[in-house]
C-alpha cells in the first residue's frame, strides 16, 4: 500500500498515525520532495489532494474521515482487491487502476 502525502498536511499526519495504531504496513511517498511522484499520483487519480491511498487495484483520492478511510483500507486488505461487491462496503471514493 502506498500513501501519497505532503509532510505538513494534518490529514496525512492523522492517517499515518491511525495506520500505525492499526499495525498496517505502508509506503509513505512525499509528493513535495518528489515532484515526479506527485505527477504519478495525479495521473492515477485525476486529483491533487492528499492523502491518497493506492492499494490493491484502486487509488482512493477522497474519503469521509481518516477513521473511515482506515476502515475501508482494512476491508480492501481483507478482500485483496476491489470489485463491485467490495465497493458496496466502502465509504471512500475509489478510482480503479
Amino acid at each position: 500500500m502506498k500513501i501519497y502525502i505532503k509532510p505538513s498536511c494534518p490529514f496525512c499526519i492523522r492517517l499515518l498515525s491511525l495506520l500505525d495504531e492499526a499495525g498496517l504496513k505502508y509506503e509513505s511517498i512525499d509528493v513535495i520532495g518528489h515532484p515526479a511522484k506527485n505527477e504519478e499520483m495525479i495521473a492515477k487519480s485525476g486529483q491533487r489532494g492528499v492523502p491518497e491511498v493506492e492499494i490493491a487495484n484502486v487509488i482512493i483520492p477522497d474519503y469521509g474521515t481518516e477513521e473511515t478511510l482506515v476502515e475501508d483500507i482494512q476491508i480492501i486488505l481483507s478482500a485483496g482487491y476491489v470489485n463491485e461487491e467490495v465497493m458496496k462496503k466502502l465509504t471512500s471514493t475509489i478510482v480503479y487502476l
